[in-house]
């Protein structure tokens, strides 16, 4: 820049450095960083927490004295080595300071500052405000002032003063490159205190110390202290006094073990800390254990799955984020799980508990005190005989050794009596919706060291844990690692086997039976029933048609009566049957096959016998290859009641030898890449061909699909969300079959969201609707004129477009069933075409097609565009009107088809000719 004085920022965080002059710099939004350099500049940080720096001030050989309190445009100022003013300025929004490596004076306001006072003999004020105080090189006195302060100050001899508030210390800058010595330092201590690498410090008021990256010995007074050793292997003692002493590890990179009865900790950092007089502990943002002593302990968890345990004495236990279990065993204790599915354990009480979620007060627990629980989802019980009750949530419910009696609530409970003649009540929850959705209370008998009997129709449960159990409301069971024998009822069951040979059955309802490991026999029973092999440590290959299942946790397994098949984390094989399957991958890259499935269709009437199939490809990149289908079917008879495709991920539909046909409707839903190659037909014959993309996730997805061929009586829908992206020369069509009349039917495309379509603006028009010729094509058997590329319009004899209302980018819609000539219709979809043909596919007049674009400009006559979007619906044809330009074909505002979101015109032909 060249003769520029002043600057002002962007919305950003900007860096603003003026020069020698009198300089302006405007930060604007963000948080910016403004350097004056010389001059009296004004320095306005605007919105956003702003800094001015006076650090490498090349003017300034002195201090500066900056008060953010004034105001008065004599905000900063700089002086010379002797005291004359160099510079003066004035500080605006500014919340930030940093001083130049002489001595300076620094003032902070009423927000929460941070100061720094570099190199040289610095006094620094907080004042109002949580303020961070930084002495850097030299002897500097440091003064929070009001609020909770950090005050750090670095290399010399310093005087710190916290103020009010809990204030905090900070070695963390310190720096040894000789050995692993950190600081000493003693709150206890009112005089000037060798801190062995950090000075000769003052501390007054300070409540909190921060140890550096070395061995450091921490020691608080007589007031509530926290230490935060960070690295090293550090010392840290609490005062005594009246106070209540916390070690914090919420910097540590990695779960932290600490316990007040040995007094040891692993921070977290690979070193070890040693604790004495300390009560509190908080933890890092991992898994940590944290274990109280005898005494009333704070333990915070903070992030992380943590494991808490109080120990004797009235403690406070405070999970925060995470799934954590607050152990429990005596006293009057405070436990919040806080965020997360959080469990209170009773394992170490001296007798029964009764404990209920629903109670929100303290509670009277009998065997381990009166305890207040807050955001506890999970209960665990004691080794005697409990009683544990669950909210409306979903509840994990243990009884463990001794004659429990788990209640459960309106959510989907898990049941584990354990050991003893237990007695569980589910609460039934109705829910219509499929097997895989159910909620349900369910039982476990992981922990049975026999194998169980569970048969929740007839009330009988025998063997291992489970004997000597009554359950109620009860849908699932989970067994044990030996040979167990679970039997459901009449509801939706889910029925989990484990380890072990295990006989599943479902009974009525829609069921989902997972063997598990070991050679199972399954039997839903009635009802649309799901085996799954989510847990099993390899991929299945699963024949319903056959009935042969192997690999994983499949081999040796016998189905009978499982309608569904939901596969493991890795590729798959899933084939269905003549019934309405439902067939879910999971994750990997699964395969659909359909080989030989259908070889008991009744031809005769194929409809009563097959219905309409699912598949569920999940996760991975998933194929249907290879349709088949045996002698003596035709290509209607193969799916005769549809089938759907849910979330296929990459799917590749390959077969060239045969159709794909289905007298109902054929879905691709949820879909992200779908390629169908050439050679491949879908046919539906009743139904529709639909595809439903969520072009956000899958701009391209348009790229992939090529063909899709419908019968003439079907319908093939695109419905594609926004952002979608249309690349030249990759074009997206639907097309009847060549084979079929090409007048029946209809085939529309859509780009973006039909939802906004709003009432049309109407014009009837009793005049001569005119096609102008754009020819091109063949020359016609027998001869006739050679393809001639020319325009084409549509004009009324008695209506002004454009005085009906009707504008350049609306749609207009001509209904070709009250044509009066019905020998030529606009027939197809093809990109930037418009195809007319005769009525009769074999007839003379079949070749000529009236492609594109066209114009015209009189009174009458509305003309259409180059490269215009063109649709077609049940004898209606769709024409955009409107200018296309080339960024069309690689972005996405493409004005979608039929103007949806927007108000679209139909002109009316009654009475055309």
């Amino acid at each position: 820049f060249s003769g520029i004085e002043n600057i002002v920022g962007s919305m950003g965080a900007d860096i603003l450095v003026g020069d020698a002059g009198s300089n302006i710099l405007a930060g604007r939004d963000g948080n910016d960083m403004l350097i004056g350099m010389g001059g009296d500049d004004v320095m306005d940080g605007g919105i956003g927490w702003d800094m001015v720096s006076y650090a490498d001030y090349s003017a300034a050989t002195g201090g500066v004295a900056a008060d953010l309190r004034k105001n008065d445009g004599n905000d900063a100022v700089v002086t010379g080595g002797s005291g004359s003013i160099i510079s003066t300025d004035s500080l605006i929004y500014i919340e930030d300071v940093t001083g130049t490596p002489y001595n300076d004076i620094l003032i902070g306001d009423l927000l929460a500052n941070i100061l720094i006072g570099g190199g040289g003999a610095d006094k620094i004020y907080g004042l109002s405000g949580t303020d961070t105080l930084i002495g850097d090189a030299g002897d500097d006195e440091l003064y929070g002032g009001q609020d909770s302060d950090i005050l750090i100050g670095g290399a010399g001899d310093d005087l710190i003063d916290g103020g009010a508030g809990s204030d905090t210390t900070s070695y963390a800058t310190y720096e040894n490159a000789v050995d692993e010595t950190g600081v000493t330092v003693d709150l206890s201590l009112t005089v000037a205190q060798n801190t062995v690498g950090a000075g000769s410090d003052t501390l007054t008021a300070i409540e909190n110390l921060t140890g550096s990256d070395y061995n450091d010995t921490l020691t608080g007074d007589e007031n509530d202290n926290i230490f935060l050793g960070g690295k090293g292997n550090d010392i840290l003692i609490g005062g005594g006094g009246a106070g209540y002493d916390m070690a914090s590890y919420v910097t540590s990179t990695a779960g932290v073990n600490a316990s007040l009865v040995t007094g040891n900790a692993s921070d977290g950092f690979g070193t070890t800390d040693t604790l004495s007089g300390i009560e509190d502990l908080r933890g890092s943002d991992y898994d940590d254990i944290l274990i109280g002593d005898a005494g009333a302990n704070y333990l915070r968890g903070g992030s992380g799955n943590d494991l808490l345990d109080g120990g004797a004495g009235h403690d406070f236990l405070q999970g925060e984020s995470g799934d954590d279990i607050l152990k429990d065993s005596a006293d009057d204790d405070v436990l919040d799980g806080g965020f997360g599915s959080d469990t209170v354990s009773y394992e170490a009480a001296s007798s029964g508990v009764i404990v209920d979620l629903t109670i929100l007060t303290t509670q009277d627990t009998v065997g381990a005190g009166e305890d207040l629980l807050k955001s506890i989802e999970n209960l665990t019980g004691s080794a005697y005989a409990d009683t544990l009750t669950g909210d409306s949530g979903d509840n994990v419910l243990i009884g463990g050794a001794g004659a429990d009696t788990l209640i459960g609530g309106l959510g989907a409970d898990t049941f584990t009596g354990g050991a003893g003649a237990d007695l569980l009540y589910g609460h039934f929850v109705d829910n219509t919706d499929k097997a895989e959705d159910i909620d349900v209370d369910t039982v476990s008998y992981e922990g049975s060291n026999a194998a169980v009997n569970v048969n929740l129709a007839t009330g009988s449960h025998t063997g291992g844990d489970a004997a000597g159990d009554v359950l109620h409301d009860v849908e699932g069971i989970i067994g044990s690692a030996y040979n167990d024998i679970l039997i459901g009822d009449d509801e939706d069951n889910l029925l989990k086997g484990g380890a072990g040979a295990d006989v599943l059955n479902g009974g009525l309802g829609n069921d989902i039976l997972i063997g598990g490991a070991g050679g199972d026999v399954l039997n839903g029973g009635g009802g649309s029933d799901t085996a799954s092999y989510e847990g099993s440590d390899a991929a299945v290959d699963l024949n319903l048609a056959t009935g042969v299942y192997t690999g994983g946790h499949a081999a040796g397994d016998t189905l009978t009566g499982i309608e569904n098949l939901t596969g493991s984390d890795y590729a798959d094989t899933l084939e269905g049957d003549t019934g309405d399957n439902v067939l879910t991958g999971g994750k990997g890259d699964d395969i659909f096959s359909l080989l030989s499935t259908f070889g008991l269709i009744d031809t005769d009437d194929p409809a009563e016998t097959v219905g309409q199939d699912e598949y569920d490809g999940g996760e991975g990149s998933d194929s249907l290859p290879d349709f088949k289908y045996l002698a003596g079917l035709t290509p209607e008879n193969i799916f005769p009641g549809g089938f759907t495709l849910r979330d296929i991920d990459g799917i590749t539909i390959t077969d060239t030898e045969h159709s794909i046909t289905a007298k109902g409707s054929i879905m691709f839903s949820s879909a992200t890449s779908i390629t169908v190659e050439d050679g491949v037909r879908l046919k539906s014959t009743e139904g529709d061909v639909i595809l439903r993309v969520n072009a956000y996730l899958a701009p391209n997805i348009v790229n992939d699909l090529q063909k899709f061929y419908t019968s003439n009586t079907s319908s093939a829908v695109i419905t594609i969300g926004d952002n979608v992206r249309l690349l030249a020369d990759q074009n997206v069509y639907i097309a009847t079959s060549a084979t079929t009349t090409r007048s029946v039917g209809y085939e529309y495309y859509r780009v973006g969201l039909a939802e906004g379509l709003e009432a049309m603006n109407v014009a009837t028009v009793t005049g001569t609707m005119t096609f102008t010729e754009a020819v091109t094509g063949p020359v016609p058997v027998g001869g006739g004129v050679p393809p001639v590329i020319t325009h084409a319009k549509i004009t009324s004899t008695t209506v002004d477009f454009v005085a009906a209302g009707f504008e350049v980018g609306q749609t207009i819609i001509v209904d070709g069933a009250k044509l009066n000539n019905n020998l030529y219709r606009i027939q197809e979809v093809a990109t930037d075409t418009l195809t007319v043909t005769s009525v009769d596919p074999l007839g003379a007049a079949a070749d000529p097609l009236a492609n594109g674009a066209v114009g015209g400009e009189a009174a009458g006559t509305e003309p259409v565009y180059g490269n215009a979007d063109l649709q077609k619906e049940a004898d209606a044809v769709y024409v955009t009107i409107q200018e296309v330009e080339t960024s069309r074909l690689n972005r996405n505002p493409i004005t979608t088809v039929g103007n949806f979101g927007e108000e679209a015109g139909q002109l009316e032909t009654s009475g055309m000719t």
